[in-house]
């Protein structure tokens, strides 16, 4: 996330009109957010059996803040996904450029917001040790 957001979306708007520039990240995103998905669904699988493992409600409080915001992220990530993404990706197949945009830049604020919720769950979990 942080490599599209920091250094592909910027290069993309040095170097390409908006209609190059919203169909390359239409491409890209849903290339991405396949991984993503897949991501997220091992996310909950693998964290679910590890909050069983350390004794799910007795759990060190640190792990409930990570997990809380992780379903937070994971909420944040569906509406991307299910919402703004179709929304970027229908709009650029009709060539509504200003539509596109509007929906690339939801994206990007919901990228930038897990951003800053991830960078949060590394403080916390490091605090937690």
């Amino acid at each position: 996330m942080a490599f599209a957001h920091f250094a592909l979306r910027p290069a993309l708007a040095e170097t390409l009109e908006p209609p190059q520039r919203l169909k390359l990240l239409s491409a890209i995103l849903q290339r991405f957010l396949a991984a993503v998905t897949l991501s997220v669904v091992l996310i909950i699988v693998t964290g679910g059996y590890l909050m069983a493992q350390i004794g799910g409600f007795a759990a060190p409080p640190t792990v409930h803040v990570m997990a809380g915001i992780g379903l937070v992220m994971i909420v944040i990530f569906v509406v991307l996904r299910v919402r703004s993404y179709p929304a970027m990706r229908a709009a650029v197949e009709a060539a509504r450029w200003p539509d596109a945009a509007a929906a690339a830049a939801t994206i990007r604020r919901l990228v930038g917001l897990n951003l800053l919720l991830g960078a949060i769950v590394i403080v916390v979990a490091a605090l937690g040790r």
